[in-house]
C-alpha cells in the first residue's frame, strides 16, 4: 500500500510506508508518552505561520464533538487501531488538513497524510504506522496554492499491534423476528486464515487489562458468546456470526450472499440479543483482549437496517468509519 505526501509549492510525490523524504521535526516537549494505545495532544506555545498566505491563515478552532471511544485532546478528537490513527479536528477557515507523525526513536522517519478535499472540518487517517511505535505529530493547514500554515499543535501517539479481523456490519435491527435474524459480520483482512475459536461476541465493554474487571467473584471471566472451537475465518471473506435460531431463508430478511460462512453462536447476540436502540459490540480473543468492536457510532436505525464499515482501515472508534447500509435488509456477507 502506498501513502501520499504533498511537497508544499512543488509536486505531489507517492513514497512507500519508509516515509516522505522532507524532513519534519516538531517542537519538543517534556511530557511523557502515554501507555500502548494512548494518545496525548499537547498545545504549543502558539501557531507558528509559514509565509505565503494571501488572507489570514486559519487557526484551530474548537474542538468537535468526540464520539465516546474517540481520545478527547486539546483541539482534536483522535483514535488508533493497531498502525492506524484518524485524526478530527476543525478550522477557523477551509483548507486541506494535514498530519504529519515522525518516529520518536531512530531513524525517525516521517508519515504524512492530508484530507483530499478542503473544509474547515478535517478528518486524516495515517494509515500502516509501524507497529508498538512511539511518534510525534503535528497539524497542518495547506491552501489552494501549496503554502501550509503549521496550526500549533503537537501530539504524541503510541501505536499497538494488527488484531487482523474487523467488524464491518451490525444488524441490531432486523425486520424479521428478534434476536434470531440479528446477525454481526466480520472479515479477517490478513492473507492467511486465522482460527477464532474460543473469541467471543459481547455488547459488554471488556476488562482493561484483561482479566481485571475489579474484586467481585466471576468479574474476571470472559463474557459473551464463544465462536465453536475450530472456527476458521477465511482471508479477505465475510463471515457472519448470527443466533443459533438464524434462519438465512427468512422471508423478511435479505438473505447472506450464497456460500457465506455462518458461524452460529449462542440463543442470541450479546445480552439477550442486540439493543435496537443502540449499544456497542465487541469482538474479543480468547484471553479477553479486544479485536475489534462497533462503537455504536450511528443511530437511530430504522427497523430492517444495518450500520456498516465504511473502510478496513479506519480505526474502529472513529466515527466517521460507520454509516446506515445503503439499502435495506443490509449487505448480509457482502462487505
Amino acid at each position: 500500500m502506498k501513502k501520499r505526501c504533498l511537497t508544499f509549492g512543488a509536486f505531489l510525490c507517492v513514497v512507500a510506508l519508509a516515509g516522505c523524504p522532507r524532513s519534519f521535526v516538531p517542537p519538543e516537549t517534556d511530557a511523557a508518552r502515554g501507555e500502548a494505545g494512548d494518545i496525548a495532544l499537547l498545545d504549543t506555545a502558539g501557531p507558528d505561520w509559514e509565509a505565503g498566505w494571501v488572507e489570514p491563515p486559519p487557526r484551530l478552532a474548537g474542538r468537535p464533538e468526540c464520539a465516546p471511544f474517540e481520545t478527547a485532546q486539546g483541539s482534536a478528537c483522535l483514535s488508533v487501531m493497531g498502525g492506524n490513527a484518524a485524526f478530527r479536528f476543525a478550522t477557523t477557515s477551509a483548507c486541506n488538513g494535514e498530519v504529519k507523525c515522525q518516529e520518536e526513536a531512530p531513524p525517525g522517519r516521517l508519515f504524512a497524510e492530508f484530507d483530499p478535499e478542503p473544509g474547515s472540518a478535517h478528518h486524516v487517517v495515517l494509515r500502516d504506522l509501524p507497529e508498538r511505535g512511539a511518534f510525534k505529530c503535528a497539524l497542518f493547514c495547506v491552501d489552494a496554492a501549496g503554502d501550509e500554515a503549521e496550526l500549533g499543535g503537537l501530539v504524541r501517539l503510541s501505536t499497538g499491534s494488527e488484531r487482523g479481523v474487523r467488524i464491518t456490519e451490525v444488524m441490531a435491527n432486523p425486520a424479521g423476528a428478534e434476536p434470531d435474524q440479528e446477525f454481526v459480520e466480520i472479515v479477517n483482512v490478513t492473507g492467511f486464515p486465522l482460527d477464532a475459536g474460543g473469541w467471543r461476541l459481547s455488547d459488554e465493554a471488556p476488562c482493561a487489562p484483561p482479566g481485571a474487571c475489579g474484586g467481585k467473584e466471576g468479574d474476571g471471566e470472559a463474557k459473551g458468546d464463544a465462536l465453536p472451537a475450530g472456527t476458521i475465518l477465511p482471508p479477505l471473506q465475510p463471515v457472519l456470526l448470527v443466533p443459533s435460531g438464524y434462519d438465512p431463508r427468512s422471508a423478511k430478511d435479505l438473505p447472506p450472499r450464497a456460500g457465506c460462512l455462518l458461524v452460529r453462536l449462542d440463543d442470541s447476540l450479546g445480552e439477550r440479543g442486540l439493543k435496537n436502540g443502540g449499544e456497542p459490540v465487541f469482538l474479543l480473543d480468547a484471553e479477553g483482549g479486544t479485536v475489534s468492536f462497533y462503537p455504536d457510532a450511528v443511530t437511530p436505525v430504522p427497523d430492517g437496517v444495518s450500520v456498516v464499515r465504511v473502510h478496513a482501515d479506519y480505526p474502529d472508534g472513529d466515527p466517521l468509519a460507520w454509516e446506515k447500509s445503503p439499502q435495506a435488509g443490509g449487505t448480509p456477507c457482502s462487505w
